[in-house]
């Protein structure tokens, strides 16, 4: 016992920094697996095209912020001070026969002086806010990075009342910029917040919704984006995706769902491809269309889209997986299918995806849902806002917990590591103090 004694009083001085030694490892675990740089600083991007609009400068991987008061210099004057539902608005088509040269007589002559009829709308929305604070700093971000084109930029933020949640992003009284609602369940609702917001936008032409975590390589996505809806009834505002891994190094690349339809008779089998991230339409088509299909909420809002823009022979996979879940779909398929008429284009260059966790496992969602008597019309409605919300709390319950909050993807994981660092810590503390006290107590006998 004696030997015991002084064995542990001689490795007491090193044994007692192990606390210390856990604590550190934890937080440069925890510390490494969340910083993640905003924005890619591998290859930093000036935001400027050649008529001197105002950029924005990626500086240690965030973007410099750009003012509300800031407009590109190549906006005109005249066009920021007067409404942009001018009359050569109203024949959208006449601007760009005249960029051409084709019309005799011309208002106007570069995208760029209708900027400002172009929106993009980004909804942010969390059953718990606290467990994706990463992608919030993300979107505030983005924003800037939109404005800095000179574009309208719409936030959308969706919270929880019955969890006392508290709007992060907007402020009150400033429609359509900053727009306030709440939700009440947890489902996926992207989607049916664009229809919200969209509705909430007195004056806009075109409209893209592209995910707040993204980089275009092609500095005039935004002026090509515009022609292209002018052209065609869906755009989809990128040819290729490039995946980036929690690093921001680039893990992989494939094309978008247009691409791949563009080169395949079928998107039943090949390499795989992005069905949405980044999309436009005008808002003669958005009208014509109804809206963006928004009762998926499983996920797969996006899938409707593309089948609404391809070729109706054009196999679609995804759809057929899914087809008790995806037959839902098919009213509002088969009516835009006819609106759009298969005139669908993809904007010339590649979009850099920025890392971020999923919150949801949703294939297991949507295989679930697939397997369940679950009916959008009947089991859904929306409130004042047309935010869709459940009608039948029972479903609603066991929809959460089965469907949702049983398939969490990634957090589970997480916090498991977060959590045997702090037992490890805990426990080797008072194990310290619990030997501390040994070597005191036998030192005064």
């Amino acid at each position: 016992m004696n030997r015991f004694y002084e064995i542990v009083k001689t490795t007491f001085p090193y044994a007692k920094w192990i606390p210390a030694l856990v604590l550190l490892l934890g937080t440069m675990h925890i510390l490494s697996y969340r910083h993640v740089p905003l924005y890619p600083t591998q290859h930093q991007a000036f935001i400027v095209d050649d008529r001197g609009s105002h950029g924005s400068y990626m500086e240690n991987g965030a973007f410099l912020n750009i003012s509300d008061q800031e407009k590109p210099s190549h906006v005109q004057k005249y066009l920021i001070n007067s409404t942009v539902w001018s009359d050569k608005l109203r024949n959208p088509k006449k601007p760009f026969l005249c960029g051409l040269g084709i019309e005799a007589h011309c208002d106007m002559q570069q995208v760029a002086e209708v900027i400002e009829s172009l929106w993009v709308v980004c909804p942010i929305y969390a059953s718990y806010q606290s467990l994706i604070m990463y992608r919030y700093h993300l979107h505030e971000n983005y924003k800037y990075y939109i404005q800095s084109f000179g574009i309208s930029f719409s936030t959308i933020e969706a919270i929880r009342f019955d969890r006392k949640q508290k709007y992060l992003l907007t402020k009150p009284g400033n429609e359509p910029y900053d727009i306030q609602v709440q939700f009440y369940d947890d489902i996926y609702i992207r989607e049916n917040l664009l229809n919200v917001a969209m509705k909430k936008i007195p004056k806009w032409e075109y409209v893209a919704w592209i995910d707040t975590h993204q980089t275009f390589e092609n500095l005039y996505w935004w002026e090509q984006s515009i022609v292209k809806m002018e052209k065609y009834a869906s755009v989809q505002l990128f040819q290729y995706f490039i995946g980036r891994n929690p690093t921001n190094t680039t893990e992989f690349r494939a094309p978008c769902a247009l691409q791949q339809a563009a080169f395949q008779t079928t998107l039943d089998t090949g390499p795989s491809f992005f069905f949405g991230n980044a999309w436009g339409v005008t808002k003669e088509n958005y009208e014509a269309a109804g809206s963006i299909y928004d009762e998926c909420i499983a996920s797969c809002c996006d899938c409707a889209w593309v089948a609404a823009s391809i070729d109706p022979s054009v196999g679609f996979h995804t759809l057929n997986i899914f087809s008790t879940y995806t037959n839902q779909f098919m009213p509002w398929i088969n009516h835009t299918q006819q609106v759009f008429k298969a005139s669908s284009a993809r904007v010339r260059g590649d979009i850099h995806h920025l890392y971020h966790e999923h919150v949801f496992d949703y294939n297991q969602i949507l295989i679930k849902f697939n397997k369940s008597d679950f009916n959008m019309k009947r089991d859904l409605t929306k409130d004042e806002n047309g935010t869709l919300m459940f009608t039948n709390k029972e479903l609603k319950n066991m929809i959460e917990r089965k469907y949702y909050w049983d398939n969490l993807s990634f957090y589970y994981d997480d916090f498991k590591i977060h959590f045997f660092y702090v037992g490890l810590f805990v426990g080797s503390s008072l194990l310290v103090l619990i030997v501390k006290l040994w070597i005191y107590l036998k030192e005064r006998n």
